[in-house]
This record gives C-alpha cells, sequence and structure tokens, in this order.
C-alpha cells in the first residue's frame, strides 16, 4: 500500500487565512462575469490562469469540450484526488423571455473556493499524492446548451475523464453542512405532436391536444408530488388555416427516488399522453432525451474524511441528511469512480435561481461559505493523499457497492 505521508491541518488552514485576499478577487470575478453552459470562456480563462500561477499543469480542451480543462498538481506518488470545479451561470428567464445569464447557485463560490483549495495544497499539502481539478462547463440543467449536450459531469464521466483518479470531491453551496447520502434520479422526456388545425368542425385540434397533455402532466404531478413532474418547455406552431398543420413540443422533467421507479413514471405518463393526444386526433411521439441523472452513490469512508475535515473547521456539521430534494449528474460520477457531494451550509439557507440569490452569492455571507468551502475541501483532499490505505478503503467500499 505504501506509506502515509505527512498529513499538517493548521499548516493547510493558515495557507488558507493567506490566499483568502486572493480567493476573494475570483470569486468577485466569477460573479461579474456570468457565463452560460458550454459559453465559459472568460472565467475559464481567468480560472486557469490562476491555477497556472499556482503549479498546476492544464489540459484544455479536455474530454472534447472546449470549456473543460484537467489541472494537475503532482506531490509525489500516492493517491490522485479529483475537485470538481464549476463557473457557469444559470439562465435568468425575463418577462419577455430573455435569458440574462446570474450567478444565482454559487458557481463564483465554488470555482474560487476549489481554486484556493489547489492553490494551498500546492505549497502545503501532502508531500505525496495528485489533486486534480476538473473545470467543467453545463452544471445548470436548464440552461439551452445543457439541454442540448448534457450536463458536464455526466459527459465528461461517459468519456472516462475521471477513471485514472482515486476519489472526487464536489463541493456546493446548500442549506446545511453534510456530505449527502441520496440524491434523485431524474429523466428529461420531449413529447412531440402534430396535427390538423380544426376551425370549422367540431372536432378537437393539436392545441387541444397539447391543453389535454399538460392536464395529465399536471395530474400526474398530484400523484407523485408537483416537484416529480416538471413542465420544462412547450411550443407551438403552424399556419392559422383550417386543415393546415400545427406542431407542438414539450420537455418534462420526472423524477423518482430510484432507477426503477423512473422508469416507470416515464413509461406511464407516455402511454397517457400519446392516448391523450390520439383522442383528440393528433400523432404524438414521446421519447427519453439525454442521459439519466443518477442518484449519488454513497461512500462512508470519503464521508468520514469529510466529517473530519468540518470539525476541524469549527462548523457545524450534519451527519444524517435527508434526501437531497433534486437530482444532479455528480449522481453519475459517484457511479463511475468514488466521490462524495458536499453541501457548506449558510444559517437560513439560500435564495437559489433568483434575483435575490444573485445578490446573496456577492454577499460577505457567501465569502465566509467560499472559505469554509475551501478549508474542507484542502483538508479532505490532503488526507486522502497523503494516504494510500485510506485511498484503498474508499475504492474497496466503491466496488463492493457497484457489485
Amino acid at each position: 500500500m505504501g506509506e502515509a505521508s505527512t498529513f499538517r491541518p493548521q499548516a493547510l488552514l493558515d495557507a488558507l487565512r493567506t490566499g483568502r485576499g486572493e480567493a476573494v478577487s475570483l470569486f468577485q470575478f466569477v460573479h461579474m462575469h456570468p457565463e452560460l453552459a458550454y459559453e465559459e470562456q472568460v472565467c475559464t480563462a481567468e480560472i486557469i490562469a490562476r491555477l497556472q500561477t499556482a503549479g498546476c499543469a492544464i489540459r484544455r480542451p479536455y474530454a472534447g469540450i472546449d470549456t473543460c480543462f484537467r489541472a494537475e498538481l503532482v506531490r509525489g506518488p500516492g493517491p490522485r484526488i479529483g475537485l470538481v470545479l464549476l463557473c457557469d451561470a444559470l439562465p435568468g428567464y425575463g418577462p419577455n423571455g430573455a435569458v440574462t445569464p446570474i450567478h444565482a447557485c454559487g458557481h463564483n463560490v465554488i470555482a474560487a473556493a476549489v481554486t484556493l483549495a489547489a492553490s494551498v495544497l500546492a505549497v502545503a499539502g501532502p508531500a505525496a499524492g495528485t489533486v486534480v481539478v476538473m473545470g467543467l462547463p453545463a452544471d445548470e440543467i436548464h440552461s439551452p446548451g445543457t439541454r442540448l449536450r448534457g450536463g458536464g459531469k455526466t459527459v465528461t464521466a461517459a468519456a472516462g475523464a475521471w477513471d485514472d483518479l482515486d476519489a472526487v470531491l464536489y463541493a456546493h453551496p446548500e442549506n446545511i453542512d453534510t456530505v449527502w447520502r441520496r440524491s434523485r434520479w431524474m429523466q428529461r422526456c420531449r413529447l412531440v405532436l402534430t396535427g390538423p388545425r380544426a376551425l370549422f368542425t367540431a372536432g378537437p385540434d393539436p392545441v387541444d391536444a397539447m391543453m389535454r397533455v399538460l392536464t395529465l402532466a399536471a395530474e400526474a404531478g398530484q400523484r407523485y408530488g408537483r416537484s416529480d413532474v416538471l413542465v420544462e418547455e412547450v411550443c407551438l406552431t403552424g399556419d392559422v388555416e383550417h386543415a393546415s398543420g400545427i406542431h407542438g413540443r414539450a420537455l418534462i422533467l420526472l423524477f423518482a427516488d430510484d432507477a426503477a421507479g423512473l422508469t416507470v413514471r416515464v413509461q406511464t405518463l407516455g402511454d397517457a399522453v400519446r392516448g391523450g393526444a390520439t383522442g383528440m386526433g393528433s400523432v404524438a411521439a414521446w421519447e427519453a432525451v439525454g442521459p439519466v441523472y443518477e442518484g449519488i452513490l454513497p461512500n462512508s469512508v470519503l464521508a468520514e474524511v469529510v466529517t473530519r475535515a468540518f470539525r476541524a473547521t469549527g462548523r457545524e456539521f450534519v451527519g444524517d441528511p435527508p434526501v437531497l430534494p433534486f437530482a444532479t449528474d455528480f449522481g453519475n460520477l459517484s457511479r463511475r469512480i468514488p466521490g462524495a457531494l458536499i453541501g457548506t451550509g449558510r444559517r437560513g439557507g439560500w435564495r437559489f435561481h433568483t434575483l435575490e440569490g444573485h445578490e446573496e452569492f456577492a454577499s460577505a455571507e457567501a465569502e465566509e461559505v467560499m472559505m469554509a468551502m475551501a478549508s474542507v475541501l484542502a483538508l479532505a483532499a490532503a488526507e486522502l493523499m497523503s494516504d494510500p490505505g485510506l485511498a484503498a478503503r474508499v475504492r474497496a467500499e466503491f466496488e463492493e457497492a457497484r457489485r
């Protein structure tokens, strides 16, 4: 297995305090330059420049994506630990339908925290192991680019971009300090509906059929839960003359607690909407689009490491959190290599995906969360890098869970 290298938590914490000013400047820079999924050019260039200054070797583009990069810092022989870095903004939709990028999900916090963690590991980390910062595009699932190409974690996991690593740590601002053990499963489905407009006959037309489909989706939401069936997009287009063709399209997100439940919901709602449209004189096609967002595969050994890191910072830690109430493509990544999804909390939470949240993520409180996140990531990564036996236990649990 090899012997553990020296792990000096206090030296890391001291280096984190020294690097705060640089981290705050990056935090502010990313917040002031919001860019949508697969368009993160300005922020990616700035982050890469800072990681290069810290001594990281950069590969960009990576995994076939221009705004994806891999920054590698080799300290010595030992475990290879990945850190997820995000910098994409979410699409804010105005009253006229225009899309304005805003940072109301804390990716500016994540970008600065991960960059700071890697920088302090370069100067005060263990003399063993490797830290790999993976700069990913497209975390926000509703961004146009993500709808088209898929989330960055899913795409890079499928490409094998993480397969040479021993573990990956992903931190995100949340309401509590924790390691999430469970998350939802999600599938995006597309309905395509066609039929002739009926203006001078008694029969229904595709507009009526689309209204019926939306009613069926709402009824499914009442059965499963309002947050389990979400209509994401609806579009109807065509001529206004009698008997002319109309084309309709809808995107619907379906959520469930496990893979089997998700499969049943996709099939059940698909049968219902196809039947509802056909009964109203239209033809409907229903298909799953893009990858399934899989639930997190937890790893108790990684959770223990992160717990120790939180305790070293003096923050409260929730050891038995509820189910993460939404889906994340980190679930896909956690089923490819061992991973931990870390929540870094703010008392009172955040007003995610709102203009008010945009202001909260530019606040002094957000800076404090950034520092806490950087501390936890640096401490947890350093412990894993310094101890091959610990990394082997992480891998053993992962392999057992996948059987």
